[in-house]
């Protein structure tokens, strides 16, 4: 016999010696009953490892003298394989493609298993190579987001609703500002919080932005300036308010033939100074007249004329979405007065013997109307001496 298969005899005795204990064991390699499993998104992986201690009991009734893998005392075998057959991964999650985990064997109990049934387990630290893994995909979240609005303008508010298709559900959307909007406004919309690309990530998904800037518009609203104001409503105002006047001399006990002029001098526009403060009026639009009118006092001549002011407001004055103008002519408020045995009430004033309404000048019915309401409204001036 030559020397190199003298060497592989020695060989094959020390493989059938490490097989076979002195007492006649019979071996269980038991590596060739774990599984690895591998799951999620590459470079997100997780893996686990299973030992399946049943399909062991399967293949080895004889080794542990049993007839059939079911029964009390098969499950009693089954119950001491798994608790002292275990072990742990050196690394279970946070896993790419390519990557090696290894499965380590706890050994502190296997001696007294093997002398209970008298069997060699043959346990090796086993490693698995990551595979398998999906890449994660892309995805718009503001692509499955509806903003809408609701409310006029400068008070409306923001709706979010997220389309149920999104990829990533459960995630919400949030606004840096809800209510209180007004066309032009900017509002910013998040998705998620902080750790939301690792949440998605973990679902299989990346987020191509997080964070989206809209600009509010298409709000009905209410007129915030007098340039705001389309030409025929302002047409429309104005004229309805001289048909009020003239009809109120109609119907007083003064001729018609009293009013003499009435001349247009331009416009008062109240605004809420703070948009957020709830307000029953959302704005308020003057329009201020100087009025020529015959003096009917005692002495004066027939064409003796006398000026006072007087005015006409509507109140929530509203731009639609189409462009055009809401207002409510039925609703304009104007001077409301009367003197009785020359005590005068309300917005009222005498001149000569006969009781007009309205103001004998313009001072009085700026601070009556416009100087009492500055502490919660700002206002603009069309007029010559604002």
């Amino acid at each position: 016999m030559h020397a190199k298969e003298r060497m592989i005899l020695i060989l094959a005795f020390l493989t059938l010696a490490v097989m076979l204990t002195a007492c006649g064991r019979k071996t269980i390699v038991v590596n060739n009953y774990l599984t690895f499993e591998a799951s999620g998104i590459d470079n997100a992986g997780k893996v686990k490892c299973k030992f399946e201690g049943e399909k062991l009991l399967e293949d080895n009734l004889e080794i542990f003298d049993l007839e059939s893998a079911n029964g009390f005392e098969a499950l009693s075998v089954l119950a001491n394989l798994d608790k002292h057959l275990n072990g742990s991964l050196d690394k279970e999650t946070g896993l790419s493609n390519g990557d090696h985990v290894t499965f380590h064997w706890n050994t502190v109990n296997i001696k007294a298993l093997e002398e209970k049934y008298d069997v060699s387990f043959v346990l090796e630290d086993m490693s698995y190579t990551i595979s398998g893994l999906q890449e994660a995909q892309q995805f718009d979240p503001f692509d499955y987001l509806q903003v809408s609005y609701d409310g006029i303008s400068p008070k409306a508010s923001v709706r979010l609703s997220a389309d149920s298709a999104i990829p990533v559900g459960g995630i919400p959307f949030t606004a840096n500002r809800t209510s209180n909007l007004a066309n032009g406004d900017t509002i910013v919309v998040i998705f998620g919080k902080e750790n939301v690309e690792d949440l998605c990530f973990q679902k299989g998904y990346i987020p191509t932005q997080t964070e989206k800037t809209f600009t509010v518009e298409g709000l009905s609203e209410y007129v915030q300036t007098l340039d705001a104001l389309p030409e025929d409503a302002y047409q429309k105002m104005d004229q309805h308010a001289q048909d009020c006047l003239t009809a109120k001399y109609a119907s007083s006990s003064k001729e018609v033939s009293e009013l003499k002029t009435i001349e247009l001098l331009g416009n008062y526009l109240l605004t809420p100074k703070d948009s957020s403060v709830f307000t029953v009026t959302h704005n308020r639009l003057y329009y201020i007249y100087q009025i020529t009118a015959k003096d009917t006092t005692e002495g004066a001549k027939d064409n003796q004329t006398f000026q006072y002011y007087w005015y006409a407001s509507y109140d929530d004055i509203l731009l639609l979405d189409d462009g055009t103008c809401s207002f409510n002519l039925g609703n304009a408020k104007i001077p409301e007065g009367a003197a009785f045995a020359y005590v005068v009430t309300g917005e009222a004033f005498i001149h000569g013997k006969q009781a007009y309404t309205g103001y004998e000048d313009l001072d009085s019915l700026f601070n009556k109307h416009i100087a009492a309401a500055i502490d919660k409204f700002k206002y603009e001036s069309s007029l010559d001496n604002p």
